[in-house]
């Protein structure tokens, strides 16, 4: 969405080849701010992308499908953005998929239940240009190796995005025959696991269940190349506790923990209420 002029930037113009053109988009995959030093993926593709041959896919991608019971050499269908729409008594269903996956049969012809499968990267806030926070001026300053930082990153927005799905498209899974994978930052699930009741630690797992988060992480910055996500966990589980109530992705939307009466009090401290009187 964001992009550079190169013909009017002479200075820039130089750290492209002349092929690329008057026009360069600002791809980044990754951002730090000083707020947050440590690295946020914003681009989904970093993470994963099926839209071409899986060659350079790494780690993530094998986990994924591995997890999903395709093995080395077998064949997947893959179908990107699927939005169904479906209505019932006046009960709607609404959902867009980022990726929908089948395997293939000995007709090479897709068959087989559906693996769901779902990239929360986070996004940014649109930055200041004028303090040079904005995309379009921190990736200039950084393809120019100089000092910038940039927007700062949705943490909390994109997290209710997953919130509102999380559990409605891994029950769509199930109702089809298939599973859902969700996969996250590492960042994100350490946001989810110190600001809701989710038990993460507790749902650690080497195989899918009911709803299925799969977290990705930097590993350490080689001196040269690309920094490579192999820093990999399943959190898997029931949605509901059952008759034992063990940990399940219900307490996805239950507080991490209640603080005592005195907070609201101290919350209400120098404020003056609107006074109203009941009819």
């Amino acid at each position: 969405m964001a992009s550079v002029n190169l013909e009017r930037d002479h200075v820039l113009r130089g750290a492209f080849d002349k092929g690329v053109g008057d026009v360069a988009h600002c791809g980044i995959c990754s951002i730090t701010t000083k707020k947050h030093p440590s690295p946020w993926i914003i681009c989904p593709r970093r993470i994963l992308y099926l839209g071409g041959q899986p060659a350079n896919q790494g780690d993530v991608f094998r986990r994924v499908f591995n997890l999903a019971g395709h093995r080395s050499g077998s064949m997947v269908a893959v179908w990107p953005e699927v939005s169904v729409r479906a209505e019932s008594d006046g009960r709607k269903f609404q959902y867009t998929f980022d990726y929908i996956v089948r395997g293939m049969n000995g007709k090479n012809q897709p068959c087989g239940p559906p693996l769901i499968i779902e990239n929360m990267t986070c996004s940014t806030s649109g930055g200041n240009r004028s303090r040079g926070t904005d995309i379009r001026t921190v990736f200039r300053k950084t393809v120019l190796q100089q000092d910038a930082d940039a927007p700062n990153v949705n943490i909390r927005q994109v997290w209710a995005r997953m919130a509102s799905q999380l559990i409605a498209k891994s029950e769509a899974a199930m109702e089809w025959g298939g599973q859902t994978i969700w996969i996250v930052q590492d960042r994100l699930m350490d946001y989810i696991r110190n600001t809701t009741g989710l038990k993460a630690d507790s749902l650690c797992s080497n195989s899918l269940k009911e709803v299925n988060i799969l977290s990705v992480g930097y590993g350490k910055a080689p001196r040269s190349g690309i920094r490579k996500l192999n820093r990999i966990v399943l959190y898997a589980g029931p949605i509901a506790p059952g008759k034992n109530k063990q940990p399940c992705f219900m307490d996805i939307v239950r507080a991490p923990y209640c603080p005592p009466l005195g907070s609201l009090g101290k919350a209400l401290e120098g404020r003056s209420p609107v006074v109203l009187k009941i009819p």
